[in-house]
């Protein structure tokens, strides 16, 4: 038996669970175990730290491969992309902060950037959010926010929870909220012809069919999605970091009213868990805590 692993993007896998998902096996027991398929001379194991396991023959293997990642196309088309946008032109770069924060708003931001904005960028060390302190990005949002084009969209959890209830998908609402940003940002700028860089959270067919789901009167089309885009377009970290900035500002506004810190992420259980069960007391679960979390919204109501 051939055996093949990888780390994929939530991209491939959403191709590959929503592929297979009519005939998912019940798998081994496995709190680590996301999904998993199995079929003839072949076995597919995806991990909650994104790895994929393929075991089977290696006619089988191969096959799945050569359908789900075809890599020589898929990077010849994307270096090809990518050749269209360079540090000489103007654009928007596009990401989003706090989908992975139990407690907390999702922010979505757009950043115009232009040749003469790239030195600031630099002399800032602007990079990905993730790889900044709390401390750094509050300080540069100061300077970039009077500085850079920019549009972020604030969606609070009251409208987060009430989004999800209808359309049971949360990257139906960040497609949305994308998209609601960058109208609002090319109104600003007086450049229609800019291109459009995407941290690739989703595929690019499915963030159209996300958008069809809405049905906006306006749908802006992406030019790129590209993975860890923040590591190789300026205007994409910088959008990364203005909306983690705004994101820890809507934190700080929701600790001075309820007087309590909240734990950022959703790994700190018990502090989550503790502080829900005061927040459902008072009433504002829903109003702090995105719900869709089932398994701390479940312990929190349970407790």
């Amino acid at each position: 038996m051939a055996t093949w692993s990888k780390k994929i993007s939530s991209c491939d896998q959403e191709k590959i669970i929503n592929f297979f998902k009519k005939n998912t096996s019940q798998g081994p027991k496995n709190k680590y175990l996301k999904f998993f398929h199995k079929q003839k001379n072949l076995t597919i194991s995806l991990f909650t730290n994104n790895t994929l396991l393929l075991q089977g023959s290696a006619d089988t293997i191969e096959k799945f491969k050569n359908h789900f990642f075809d890599l020589n196309l898929i990077k010849k088309e994307k270096k090809f992309k990518a050749k269209l946008i360079s540090c000489n032109d103007s654009y928007i770069g596009c990401d989003e902060v706090g989908i992975g924060d139990y407690y907390g708003p999702i922010v979505t931001c757009a950043c115009y950037i232009k040749p003469n904005d790239v030195a600031l960028l630099k002399n800032l060390s602007i990079n990905d959010s993730k790889l900044m302190s709390d401390h750094k990005i509050l300080k540069s949002f100061e300077i970039l926010s009077k500085k850079i084009k920019y549009h972020a969209t604030i969606c609070d959890n009251k409208t987060y929870n009430r989004l999800h209830d209808k359309y049971q998908n949360n990257k139906i609402i960040l497609a949305f909220l994308h998209n609601k940003t960058l109208i609002s940002l090319k109104k600003k700028i007086n450049d229609s012809t800019t291109k459009i860089v995407m941290d690739e959270f989703t595929s690019p067919q499915n963030y159209d069919k996300y958008l069809k789901t809405i049905d906006p009167k306006i749908s802006v089309k992406i030019d790129l999605f590209q993975t860890k885009a923040e590591k190789n377009f300026l205007a994409v970290a910088c959008a990364s970091v203005i909306a983690r900035a705004l994101f820890l500002l809507e934190i700080k506004k929701m600790e001075k009213s309820i007087k309590k810190k909240i734990p950022l992420g959703a790994n700190k259980k018990e502090e989550i868990i503790d502080l829900g069960i005061y927040l459902l007391h008072l009433h504002k679960l829903d109003a702090f805590a995105k719900l869709d979390f089932k398994p701390i919204t479940s312990k929190i109501i349970n407790k």
